[in-house]
């Protein structure tokens, strides 16, 4: 836990072993203070393993937190070591302090606040080596988080009013109100392990393993972990005073990362091959290798790929068992390597991104507050009688961070790059990539073949911050980007250099873009995350309006606002090929294409006002 909470429940263990008469005399005091000073030394020293790291080896000093110095076997030798320094220390710098402490005393009194380190970390979801030397084994019992201000207060509380009082009974007491809201949590975690329980079944999951983390400063908010059919899911279960609520995440989840499956794709390798890379000499005794396990210890298997994070020349694996909010499977740490480097340590790297959209959706989960459903959203797109959606509250600008952002690009691109194929018309290579840079301020979006037949999609970060920017409107962005290389035909007409003809681009038109994002791609991406036919016509026609609202107030404010009451008047007497209708059209062909999400239901027929046929 945090040091104040290590140091206190120190203070409280070795002042509650203070023996005080009725009458409180001088050299009690001085041995209540003592007792303070030294549980308090005793309680933090532990947490000195953290100076124990390499400039080189960054996974060193995750090896060795939590390790011998936090084991019980080291308890007697930790605690004299700090009772004798400070009997020293005391001895020369406060002679009349010390005068008729025995040395002996010291050292219980540190002895007895270095015991409550361990015990305590182990009552967090991080790990702690109670059994070193005998086993490498991270205990964790994820009975509190690593921040809980009750436990924390109680101890310091406690401590204080034992010292200025002079009677033990206080700390004690600190002691004993801390050591019941532990209880509290063990019974809160099984309570939520009982909601997981529920939550699989319902799911039909059958998880190869599970967990139950808490989070921090309370014990009503917990994080569900659990691998199902090699991938990994990660949902909040809140367990209050009434029923329980569950704040499901993602429904794809991640991939669990297999470093034989990760070496054979690398070294080009058959999956037969696989077992020769575990000899000394092969790639799997390479540094890499062994770093790579270190972290799969640390992390107690639960590794994952994390792609949205990765570089041309970096892999990135994440520790799946913490994240921002609970609900999220997206980590606060991992580490980046170059598979191509085998002799070279990882780089540890760490996703931490609090916002206060973050810590308000936390605060919400706390208070047992919805987060938002779509209920609302369904019922006004399929009852006649109320066919208005409202665009979000006006803001100044959008409040999708980075982090969410490339989720979402990790999101489709994993259901999109699929279809996309060598193509000799396009000249496309089968190639995909993101041109994405935060940083830039540029208020646009758009897709490209390079000159090595490479479809990319450009986005920047001034696009997404910018004012009315949702994520529905982001996700018909870069679904409408896909739909340029695979919308199919109509195709966009460009002049050839020197002449009136047109000849044929390799990208779709922006209505069929429209139409592929509509009709393909948002149905797909909505299914995958477990969506119901309604639901899902309810959020592309969400999607295209706040789509053409963003667009309208952006570059066409001078327009009527669309509205999904309307529908366009145009009715060209060809087909745009290249050209822009209103944002009235742009939003129909949502509205019509969210149709064809119903099953056994035909798709309706494009709209007249970008198609002529």
């Amino acid at each position: 836990m945090d040091p104040v909470s290590q140091a206190f429940i120190g203070a409280t263990a070795a002042q509650s072993f203070v023996r005080s008469g009725a009458e409180k005399t001088p050299f009690t005091a001085r041995k209540m203070k003592l007792a303070m000073l030294a549980g308090i030394l005793g309680g933090m020293a532990p947490d000195l393993d953290v100076f124990i790291r390499s400039s080189t080896d960054p996974l060193l000093a995750l090896q060795f937190h939590r390790h011998f110095t936090h084991s019980l076997l080291f308890i007697p030798v930790g605690g004299a070591l700090v009772g004798l320094l400070l009997y020293a220390l005391l001895k020369k710098l406060m002679p009349k302090f010390s005068e008729g402490l025995s040395w002996k005393l010291f050292v219980l009194f540190a002895t007895l606040g270095w015991a409550t380190h361990g015990l305590l970390d182990s009552c967090t979801s991080y790990g702690t080596q109670l059994f070193w030397p005998f086993s490498n084994y991270r205990v964790a019992w994820n009975n509190v988080g690593i921040i809980d201000p009750v436990p924390t207060l109680s101890w310091l509380v406690g401590s204080y009013l034992a010292a200025k009082l002079v009677d033990p009974k206080w700390a004690r007491a600190g002691f004993l109100i801390a050591l019941a809201y532990l209880g509290l949590g063990v019974v809160q975690r099984d309570r939520a392990f009982d909601v997981q329980s529920q939550l699989l079944a319902e799911r039909r999951h059958s998880a190869v393993r599970r967990d139950i983390k808490p989070t921090i400063i309370q014990l009503f908010v917990w994080k569900s972990i659990y691998e199902y059919d090699g991938r990994f899911y990660s949902d909040a279960i809140r367990v209050g005073f009434g029923p329980a609520k569950i704040y499901e995440g993602t429904k794809v989840g991640l991939e669990k990362f297999d470093w034989a499956k990760f070496a054979s794709e690398q070294s080009g390798s058959s999956t037969a091959a696989v077992d020769t890379l575990t000899a000394p000499n092969a790639l799997m005794a390479s540094v890499l290798e062994t770093d790579i396990k270190r972290f799969d210890w640390f992390s107690d298997g639960w590794v994952a790929r994390i792609a949205s994070r990765e570089s041309e020349t970096q892999t990135v694996l994440g520790d799946v068992r913490y994240s921002m909010l609970p609900q999220e499977i997206d980590p606060m740490w991992g580490i980046e390597f170059d598979p191509s480097k085998h002799d070279t340590h990882v780089s540890w790297v760490t996703f931490r991104d609090l916002t206060d959209r973050r810590f308000g959706v936390f605060w919400k989960m706390i208070k047992g507050e919805s987060l938002g459903e779509l209920a609302d959203l369904v019922k006004a797109v399929n009852d006649p009688s109320d066919r208005v959606i409202s665009f979000p509250t006006d803001r100044p600008e959008s409040d999708i961070d980075v982090l969410e952002t490339v989720l979402l690009m990790n999101e489709i691109e994993g259901h999109m790059r699929p279809l996309v194929q060598t193509s000799e018309v396009t000249g496309a290579s089968g190639e995909f990539a993101w041109d994405f840079d935060w940083e830039k301020p540029w208020l646009g979006a758009g897709s490209m073949l390079d000159e090595n037949g490479t479809f990319k999609i450009l986005l920047w970060g001034g696009f997404v911050r910018a004012t009315k920017m949702t994520s529905l409107a982001l996700e018909a962005t870069i679904c409408h980007e896909f739909g340029h290389l695979l919308g199919g035909p109509p195709k966009q007409m460009f002049p050839v250099a020197g002449s009136d003809v047109r000849e044929e681009h390799w990208s779709s038109a922006e209505g069929q873009s429209d139409w592929f994002a509509a009709t393909v791609c948002l149905p797909t991406v909505y299914r995958a995350r477990g969506l119901s036919d309604d639901e899902i016509q309810a959020r592309v026609a969400q999607a295209g309006l706040e789509f053409a609202l963003f667009s309208h107030h952006h570059f066409e404010s001078d327009v009527p606002l669309p509205s999904l009451q309307a529908s366009a008047k145009e009715t060209p007497s060809t087909t745009l090929h290249t050209a822009y209708p209103s944002l009235q059209c742009r939003l129909d062909t949502y509205r019509l294409g969210a149709g064809c999400s119903i099953s056994q239901q035909s798709c309706p027929a494009r709209p007249r006002c970008w198609f002529a046929d």
